[in-house]
């Protein structure tokens, strides 16, 4: 039933924004509906991904990590997987799991600094578990990733440099709105979630309400959306 939704990769862009802007609206019961409309015109890994999104905004943490074991191809894509697991289990608290989950994984890699995603969840994971967490590595990543500014956020946070942190997040929430319920969400950045919902406040009066974003119908052209995963 779900092809007749689904006719190319911007259109699974689009439905997956749609889905996430119910989510965020606090829609849960729509996005579901929508979700399970679109089932037959998704892959597997796409229809857990947006399942597990749905449970972790119910603050089913358990039931959103249950969604992404199930994915049957999951470890053809093993970076994702990883990331998304340990954010996962950072939300829920489960820190010790979080630390062994991404520690495998870059064990596996020799700690490839390219991997910084990871880096910065285990090294958050080992911070929240009372331990000193590697300097040099989070400080690479400051130094390295001028083309990914939410990466050298992470780690000033981790790092403890939370006014840096928030200068970049605020700058890339002008430069695109949708970006900022994100940072919201990410547990490293709890540290500033009272700045970041005082940002929201003050963006949301000049942006367009989520009420009339999620109105969008799925053929419609939403500017800016990028691809939510």
């Amino acid at each position: 039933m779900g092809e007749r939704y689904i006719k190319g990769r911007k259109s699974v862009r689009v439905e997956k924004y749609l889905v996430n802007l119910l989510c965020r609206a606090g829609s849960i019961e729509k996005a579901r509906t929508r979700l399970e409309a679109l089932k037959g015109g998704l892959s597997l890994r796409q229809y857990f991904e947006l399942k597990s999104e749905i449970l972790e905004f119910e603050g089913r943490f358990a039931d959103a990590i249950d969604a992404i074991y199930s994915i049957p191809d999951r470890l053809e894509f093993t970076e994702d997987y990883t990331t998304h697991l340990t954010y996962l289990y950072m939300k829920s608290e489960q820190f010790e799991k979080a630390f062994e989950i991404s520690s495998s994984f870059l064990k596996d890699r020799n700690y490839n600094p390219n991997y910084r995603a990871d880096i910065i969840n285990r090294e958050f994971s080992k911070k929240k578990l009372g331990r000193n967490p590697k300097v040099q590595n989070l400080n690479r990543i400051v130094e390295n990733s001028a083309s990914d500014p939410d990466c050298r956020a992470g780690a000033l946070l981790v790092l403890g440099e939370h006014d840096q942190a928030y200068e970049i997040f605020r700058s890339e929430s002008d430069n695109d709105f949708s970006k900022l319920e994100g940072y919201l969400r990410w547990p490293i950045a709890q540290v500033i979630s009272d700045k970041l919902a005082a940002l929201r406040d003050s963006l949301t009066s000049s942006k367009r309400t989520l009420d009339e974003l999620v109105s969008i119908e799925s053929g419609s052209k939403i500017s800016g959306s990028g691809d939510i995963s």
